[in-house]
């Protein structure tokens, strides 16, 4: 166990002294901190099955990962199951992100608070203005595992489980 010495002093020839453990440094970055909190349920909701799979394989040696491959897969997912976080591609075919969240907001707005969005499209302004008034974060592709886990670790601790 490392040591270090808090206080030395002479009395009567002799040295005494303290010895107390040194603390564990501090984390300094979310994603650090991820590694030593609580594991989160993580829902990605992913149409691109590589992108999905290394999500799953990155996020996963900090947290539990279910992949969803569509708005529709993520309902079904989100009716029978809670998630910590939501971590939505914005752009999918059938139903949207914006759409999955707009409907979320509707039936259980505790969900809809836990999403994060991936976009590795340009958008115009109709979805900048529904990302601004959504109020979610945004990682824009490509992004790396630690935008990622940052972003999780900033939703976990502001809608913290029940």
């Amino acid at each position: 166990m490392p040591v270090h010495l808090l206080n030395r002093a002479k009395d009567g020839g002799g040295e005494i002294g303290v010895i107390t453990p040194i603390p564990a440094p501090v984390p300094r970055t979310p994603a650090a901190a991820a590694a030593t909190a609580a594991r989160a349920r993580v829902l990605v909701v992913e149409d691109e099955p590589s992108l999905a799979k290394a999500l799953a394989n990155e996020l996963g040696r900090l947290h539990d990962v279910i992949l969803a491959s569509s708005a529709a897969e993520a309902l079904s997912q989100l009716e029978g199951a809670s998630f910590d976080v939501v971590l939505c591609d914005l752009r999918m075919p059938g139903m949207s992100g914006e759409a999955l969240y707009t409907r979320l907001e509707q039936i259980n707005p505790d969900h809809a608070r836990r999403f994060i969005f991936m976009t590795g499209v340009g958008f115009g302004a109709e979805v900048e203005r529904f990302l601004a008034a959504a109020g979610r974060p945004v990682l824009e592709k490509p992004f790396s595992a630690d935008a990622a886990l940052d972003a999780i670790v900033k939703v976990v601790s502001r809608n913290p489980a029940k």
